[in-house]
């Protein structure tokens, strides 16, 4: 498909701005009829026309924003590799630093130091939420042992609770969304039964997905088919008619036509030419299975430039390539959106909704990067302090209290969580 893509923008490529209607004409052709941009020239345009003009700039424009979107996906992995995963290292690295700092702190507390139990308790909690954050990328053995040392429940019990709450809101996900019998089988991991029942979800919100494109589709196809009729003074097509799925289907088959009979490689005896129109046999079949009349009235342009296309254009047949065209840019804006969500990791999808164009998503990536390595640095500089015991009472304390504002913090969601429930 990508491939295909390519061969179909390469032929679309012209260094003649193109334009249906516009001011740049092509050569005039040999019967002596208007091309398509003399016609324009020649006439003063109508609002059909017009909207011609403006639904193929839209999804020239729209085409173009979801290239870049599809290439969203390896720009952030290549962005994650090379910037992120460093710097996320760095951090396990500090973290742990810092962890083990604390748990000599409170396990032996250097001379004259004044361990109260308020300090104690909210360097203990300062401890234990380091070794969440950390054993969030991996297990690791000497922070078991640590949080074990300091916690009132053993890990391995936490995890069990974890694994249970998690199952427990898998299970009622399914419930809401009306796929019940989910289960976690007898011989089966909790991390298998997450992948499982992850798989599932998604196949089942697919689905839903496109139950409800083909509505929203089949609203629009009737409506643009009674507009259709309204115009022709003709009642609409019956339920059965296999026209009524798209306005005019016949018109791009009769483009579609028209441009492989010009273009089918069968008929050229020359290897070179032939394997040229093999492939942009190839683009062609893409567009017309993906009824982008854009691109068949593009390839028109370039290869069939001696047809006088503007003077076929009657003005029924332009009012329904423009609703093609309708047609066309609503599927684009679905697909972008779809694309959109593909490339946006969730995280930054909740904290600031649905992000419009690329290169906002890698500002808001490179933003993330950069509070990171300050987040980073900002370890680094309490590990390096809770060694001098000139600074180590201050940094102490300064810990203490983040750790009692994250404490008021948890206590007021958790009131707020039961008011909304």
């Amino acid at each position: 498909m990508a491939a295909a893509t390519t061969i179909i923008q390469a032929l679309m490529h012209d260094d003649t701005p193109f334009d249906f209607f516009g001011s740049a004409p092509p050569p005039p052709p040999a019967s002596g009829k208007k091309s398509l941009a003399a016609s324009a020239v020649a006439a003063k345009r109508s609002p059909l026309q017009r909207e011609f003009d403006r639904l193929t700039g839209q999804i020239e424009e729209r085409q173009a924003l979801l290239a870049a979107w599809q290439q969203q996906p390896a720009v952030i992995l290549q962005k994650y590799h090379a910037e992120l995963e460093p710097v996320l290292r760095q951090l396990t690295d500090v973290q742990k630093s810092l962890v083990v700092q604390l748990d000599a702190l409170l396990t032996s507390p250097p001379k004259g130091l004044r361990m109260t139990a308020r300090r104690r308790g909210a360097l203990t909690d300062c401890l234990l939420d380091l070794i969440d954050n950390v054993m969030a990328h991996g297990a690791d053995d000497t922070l078991i042992d640590i949080h074990d040392r300091h916690s009132d429940t053993p890990m391995v019990e936490i995890e069990k609770e974890d694994e249970a709450e998690r199952e427990a809101e898998i299970i009622e996900l399914f419930r809401q969304i009306g796929e019940a019998g989910i289960e976690r089988r007898a011989d089966e991991s909790h991390e298998a039964f997450v992948e499982r029942a992850q798989a599932r979800l998604f196949d089942a919100l697919d689905a839903e997905e496109r139950r409800e494109e083909a509505q929203r589709q089949k609203r629009a196809d009737k409506r643009s088919a009674k507009k259709n009729a309204k115009h022709a003074k003709t009642p609409p097509p019956s339920g059965n008619d296999d026209d009524a799925a798209s306005p005019r289907p016949a018109l791009l088959r009769a483009l579609y036509r028209k441009l492989a009979s010009s273009m089918h490689p069968d008929r050229e005896f020359d290897a070179d030419e032939k394997l040229r129109k093999t492939e942009a046999m190839q683009g062609l079949n893409t567009a017309y299975q993906n009824r982008d009349l854009l691109s068949l009235l593009k390839l028109h342009n370039r290869t069939l430039q001696s047809d006088p296309v503007a003077d076929t254009l009657a003005e029924d047949t332009l009012r329904e390539y423009n609703a093609l065209l309708k047609t066309q840019l609503k599927s684009l804006e679905s697909t972008i959106a779809r694309a959109i969500e593909d490339a946006t990791p969730p995280a930054i999808a909740m904290l600031h909704g649905r992000i419009k164009r690329p290169e906002q998503l890698e500002q808001l990536v490179d933003a993330d990067i950069r509070k990171m390595a300050r987040t980073v640095e900002t370890v680094r500089i309490t590990v390096r302090d809770l060694d001098n015991p000139k600074l180590r009472a201050n940094v102490i304390n300064e810990l203490v209290e983040m750790a009692e504002e994250r404490r008021m913090l948890d206590a007021f969601d958790e009131i707020a969580g039961d008011y909304f429930r």
